[in-house]
């Protein structure tokens, strides 16, 4: 596990070597508390990381595909494997990261626990119409093992090269219920961004082609 201290910066753009996944600071007045109790810490494994601005690195679980603004998040497992780019049966794609990231205090009091987010397309039963646009983020149920929890809303994203950037996300009804009352549902999050496979050179190769070889001239005779 790695601990790390308050972030001192919320980049939204590339990090040099960062993997395809998603990088984000969640709250960053929560993780700036959360660094300056006494015992408070801020532990990423399974494959996430802290970046030295103070992001969380969560990694794709799979090692192809392409990300997009699809997926389905309902709130509950729906039988599909956390594969990474896995697809609905309506054939559009989600981004399922690996990894967990956990902020603990107080003498375990304060306890939180993100883990494997997924970036999915907006389809939740049940809740009330928003006008927000956007898919949303969801992760682990920390309280019903087996399905998922709508933590925020991403809203629109802004594309730059292989990043796309979430610069407004908000936290739900149900992520707020992981505070237990301390933020409210619509608090604005950190700015979250994904990073992009890169695209593969498509652009003709030029043809190669061997150089001729002299051909030898003879030596002439010294006696002539």
């Amino acid at each position: 596990m790695t601990a790390t201290a308050a972030p001192s910066a919320t980049g939204t753009g590339a990090v040099a070597g960062a993997p395809r996944g998603l990088a984000w600071a969640f709250h960053e007045g929560f993780a700036a508390y959360v660094s300056r109790l006494p015992d408070g810490r801020i532990d990423a494994e399974d494959g996430a990381a802290v970046l030295p601005d103070g992001r969380i690195s969560f990694p794709s679980a799979a090692a192809a595909g392409a990300v997009a603004e699809g997926g389905k998040a309902d709130g509950a497992s729906d039988g599909r494997e956390p594969d990474g780019m896995a697809a609905t049966a309506a054939g559009e794609p989600v981004l399922r990261c690996r990894g967990s990231v956990h902020f603990t205090g107080h003498h375990g009091l304060l306890a939180l626990t993100l883990a494997a987010p997924a970036l999915e397309a907006r389809h939740v039963p049940d809740a009330r119409p928003t006008p927000a646009a956007g898919p949303v983020l969801t992760i682990d149920d920390p309280f019903e093992p087996g399905t998922r929890l709508v933590l925020a809303e991403l809203g629109e994203a802004v594309r730059s090269g292989p990043v796309l950037t979430y610069p407004a996300p908000r936290l739900t009804e149900a992520g707020a219920d992981l505070f237990l009352g301390h933020y409210r549902e619509g608090t604005p999050l950190a700015p979250l961004a994904v990073h992009l496979a890169a695209p593969a050179d498509t652009r003709p190769q030029p043809t190669l082609r061997p150089t001729p070889r002299p051909t030898p001239r003879p030596i002439p005779d010294q006696d002539a």
